[in-house]
């Protein structure tokens, strides 16, 4: 007889690995966009590894906090649902953008990013049309990615994945200890 893993961990180690998955995604995205907009081969990010982490938490929260946009309910429910989502899934990120470029800016002296003359910013690290484009993008990646990619991989068996994460964890640690202390 095979010995399983209970759910809870195969989901835990799911959703860590994705939180690398979408941070990695995060900052080939903000690379792209840099080069494409600016014509600038920049790294993106504070760490040297390519992981925009503020992506994978960003993320992660939002399955904690929201969960699945979409669920098998009736109109007009399930559009009421879905604009409330996206409300949340905007001010959610919103929060997290802000958070995260004062805390960098304050803490470790580190300006990452900025929204400076965009519309409607705020501390140049928010703006509403990114705030509303988060929000929009939100549910749609959670539904149409995070959980199917979930989904499979809560149900692989055996050790690889915790590895993965294992290894994938300590050099994230490393390489922001790295960061922090230089």
């Amino acid at each position: 007889m095979e010995c399983t893993k209970p759910a809870a961990p195969r989901r835990f180690s799911a959703n860590l690995f994705l939180f690398f998955l979408f941070s990695f995604l995060g900052w080939a995205m903000e690379k792209a966009f840099v080069y494409l907009s600016a014509g600038v081969n920049a790294d993106r990010g504070f760490l040297v590894l390519p992981f925009c982490t503020v992506y994978g938490f960003g993320l992660v929260i939002a399955r904690v906090l929201l969960g699945a946009p979409l669920r098998q309910r009736r109109y007009p429910w399930n559009m009421l649902l879905l604009v409330g989502y996206i409300l949340f899934a905007a001010l959610l990120c919103t929060a997290a953008e802000l958070a995260v470029g004062l805390f960098f800016e304050q803490v470790v002296g580190v300006k990452l990013w900025s929204y400076a003359g965009a519309p409607y910013a705020f501390h140049d690290y928010v703006c509403l049309p990114v705030s509303f484009a988060w929000g929009l993008a939100l549910p749609v990646v959670m539904q149409c990615v995070w959980l199917p990619l979930e989904g499979r991989l809560e149900r692989t068996r055996g050790a690889l994945l915790p590895a993965v994460n294992a290894v994938l964890l300590i050099a994230l640690l490393s390489d922001f200890l790295i960061c922090l202390l230089a």
